[in-house]
């Protein structure tokens, strides 16, 4: 079993103590980022099979983010690093109220994109399973990244294949909650599993209630829905109904949303994409989410 992973490899620069402001950190370590590409990790992590599909450009940072991935045994069939293109570099903080902060340079990836097309169609007839993340609709309609994404998904379909659609709608990304619900309509329906956090999930479905939202995305049309984060999920659909408690509410930081859509990866591919081992999974998810 192996699934083909589709979104952006960057370089976090991450601050790991609480400043106001970016110019008042005073250090910054650097991490593969990128949150597909930090879910394949999560994934692989568990003893998955993911290929991801994507690229960076020939600078060093995307020589050091090949080898990483390389280190985490992440499949790099259909990663491209493509001369001329810069890779990526995201500064990642968090303020003392525990909410999280990204500035990001270097973010065209045309050229990468271009040079994965080509391919897109014997990647996913390679693979039982793709993964794609709603963040990608957010880009105009011509994009090349959204125009990949696109073009996997209408081949899954065709040949059968489980897609698994990480339900990533945030403001900073979809500034309405149309465009957001436009989004999840393009993906949700025919997904084997729907995975969002509880604010992306509400955006969409207009409750805020995990496990009603779960159960909207189902009717929806996917297969199973996990709702949550490091503060507690539910997942719902196929005959499965379960609930896990995570960390208080009072609990500061964001949690790791890659961590979590990881593990319920893992948990699904590994099991032969059995719907109940979602659920069974889903403690883990919650307590990868919470680090």
């Amino acid at each position: 079993m192996t699934t083909l992973m589709l979104g952006e490899a960057l370089v976090d620069l991450v601050c790991d103590e609480p400043v106001a402001r970016l110019a008042d950190a005073p250090s910054f370590a650097p991490r593969f980022g990128g949150t597909v590409a930090r879910t394949a990790v999560a994934a692989a992590s568990r003893g998955a099979r993911v290929a991801l599909a994507g690229g960076v450009g020939d600078d060093e940072w995307g020589g050091w983010l090949r080898e990483r991935l390389e280190e985490e045994r992440v499949d790099l069939t259909w990663f491209r690093q493509v001369a001329g293109e810069r890779t990526p570099v995201a500064f990642r903080t968090t303020d003392p109220a525990g909410d999280a902060h990204v500035d990001l340079y270097d973010q065209s990836l045309d050229l990468v994109m271009d040079a994965v097309r080509p391919r897109i169609a014997e990647a996913v007839d390679a693979c039982d399973g793709v993964y794609v993340s709603a963040a990608t609709w957010a880009l105009a309609d011509d994009s090349r990244e959204r125009q990949v994404a696109a073009g996997a998904l209408r081949r899954a379909r065709d040949q059968g294949r489980s897609i698994v659609v990480a339900l990533d709608v945030a403001p900073d990304r979809f500034v309405t909650r149309e465009a957001a619900r436009d989004a999840a309509d393009a993906l949700v329906t025919g997904a084997a599993l729907v995975i969002a956090r509880p604010a992306d999930a509400q955006r969409v479905t207009g409750t805020a209630d995990p496990a009603a939202a779960a159960q909207v995305l189902v009717d929806r049309g996917a297969a199973l829905a996990a709702v949550g984060d490091h503060h507690g999920a539910v997942v719902r659909g196929s005959g499965v109904g379960t609930a896990v408690a995570g960390a208080g509410p009072d609990a500061r930081g964001p949690g790791d949303d890659a961590a979590f859509a990881g593990a319920l990866l893992a948990a699904l591919e590994l099991s032969g994409w059995y719907p109940a081992a979602v659920a069974a999974g889903l403690a883990d998810a919650v307590a990868a989410a919470a680090g």
